[in-house]
């Protein structure tokens, strides 16, 4: 379809005459509800999917008459063989991965005479290795704010990677209410506040546990909340920070978020907090405040969950995107992968398996 649609267009440049004779045409290709279209989108080149894990063979279509049967090749498309044969109104299958060890895989989806397939080969592989980023944190990283835990970014995050590799892993050990303090290693000599206690089964020492490639830390407003002065929640975060690195384990740090405080004050903490971890840990350092953020440290109102604390499911996309530019799963081909069958698909907080879609 794409190829006569460019052919069209090529005729109108050429021959603007054309163009009464080719209006009906055009805008039959270029109106949805006319035309039927079939197009592969995962996998399609480049991933690592490990027998026995189960990614989504994923696609787009529009007005297809016939079922789609979905075939995989693992000799760059000589041969072919069948997966499963699906609904035309269904736009992903869940995959078991088959044991046929291949460099040279590729899917391929077909609906009638509309056929498609990955673009460039993927993996097939009998590694069972799995690499285990942790995110600690609060209720952003729980996924306060999003619709459905399915739509908030730490899940999408797992999803996204897992799908591009299945050796990778997302644990979530979130928790709504956390602060700088709640994190600190188990062994802190730190005098905490009156009442708290560092969660040892949420903070760095427990994330450390699960020997993971890296670590993401994400706590947005609740230091400020709770009266923690600026050099406190730094503090609190160099020793966070040391607590990974002396392990060789690589930490991103968020920056605070935009959430309504009735003190300018504490806006003012916000943004000064904010600006030191930037200054701080520069390429290890998340901007979680630019894009989401009103000028005067709110959060914008098209992003807001409806609270004035979290950001709604648009907010938790926008910090899914700050998190994949990032590349960390790119860390997997630095040294050994780890295997550790208690990480595997857990989210401490809210039930992430990865393999169970």
């Amino acid at each position: 379809m794409k190829s006569y649609l460019y052919f069209i267009i090529l005729v109108l440049c050429f021959n603007p005459k054309a163009y009464s004779q080719t209006e009906s045409v055009l805008k039959d290709f270029v109106n949805p509800s006319t035309f039927s279209d079939l197009t592969l989108t995962s996998p399609n080149g480049g991933e690592f999917w490990q027998v026995g894990k189960i990614p989504s063979i994923s696609w787009e279509s529009n007005n297809l008459s016939n079922d789609v049967t979905l075939e995989y090749s693992i000799d760059d498309g000589s041969t072919w063989t069948n997966i499963a044969t699906v609904s035309n109104v269904t736009s992903s299958y869940a995959w078991s991965v088959p044991n046929d060890v291949s460099k040279a895989g590729l899917v391929r989806v077909t609906s009638g005479t509309l056929t498609d397939a990955s673009d460039s080969v993927f993996e097939i592989s009998d590694d069972d290795s799995t690499c285990n980023i942790v995110v600690i944190g609060s209720s952003t990283a729980e996924g306060l704010g999003a619709s459905t835990i399915e739509n908030s970014w730490v899940y999408k995050y797992n999803e996204a990677l897992f799908q591009k590799n299945t050796m990778l892993n997302v644990v979530n050990l979130g928790l709504g209410g956390l602060t700088t303090y709640d994190l600190l290693p188990t062994e802190s000599s730190t005098v905490l506040p009156p009442g708290v206690t560092i969660k040892t089964d949420r903070n760095i020492t427990k994330a450390l546990s699960y020997n993971p490639i890296a670590i993401i830390l994400n706590l947005p407003s609740n230091d400020t909340y709770n009266g923690y002065s600026t050099s406190t929640q730094l503090t609190n975060f160099a020793e966070i920070n040391s607590e990974a690195t002396n392990s060789s384990v690589p930490i991103w740090i968020t920056t605070t978020q935009p959430r309504y405080f009735s003190e300018l004050a504490d806006v003012q903490t916000q943004i000064d907090v904010r600006d030191a971890i930037l200054n701080t840990y520069t390429d290890k350092a998340l901007d979680f405040w630019t894009d989401i953020a009103e000028n005067d440290g709110t959060i914008l109102s098209n992003l807001n969950s409806g609270d004035g604390t979290h950001v709604n499911d648009v907010g938790h996309g926008i910090l899914l995107d700050k998190v994949m530019v990032e590349n960390i799963e790119d860390l997997t081909s630095v040294g050994d992968p780890l295997n550790d069958d208690r990480a595997i698909g857990e989210n401490v907080s809210t039930k992430l398996h990865h393999n169970l879609r």
